[in-house]
């Protein structure tokens, strides 16, 4: 993974799993606001359910585990935590 110094929001935000290992890695990054977090976290979102699609439609894939529902866990915790305070 890239340290976020050396990369901007909008390189981060084409493709969120190439610069972090996990969604709760966006939650801890500090130097992102809310809204970043939550950019990045929709956009890993629609890229685990275009996996997911892909999975299904092809028999011949090689199986990949997606992250979606921890992507999902990861916008509800961002989300909660706006609604709770």
């Amino acid at each position: 993974m890239t340290a976020r110094a050396t990369l901007t929001f909008a390189e981060q935000l084409k493709d969120p799993r190439a610069h972090f290992a996990t969604p709760d890695g966006i939650l801890r990054t500090a130097d992102l606001t809310r809204d970043e977090r939550l950019k990045l976290l929709r956009r890993w979102e629609e890229d685990e359910r275009a996996l997911v699609r892909a999975g299904s439609e092809s028999p011949m894939t090689g199986g990949e585990q997606t992250m979606l529902d921890d992507v999902q866990k990861a916008i509800r915790r961002l989300e909660a935590d706006v609604s709770g305070s």
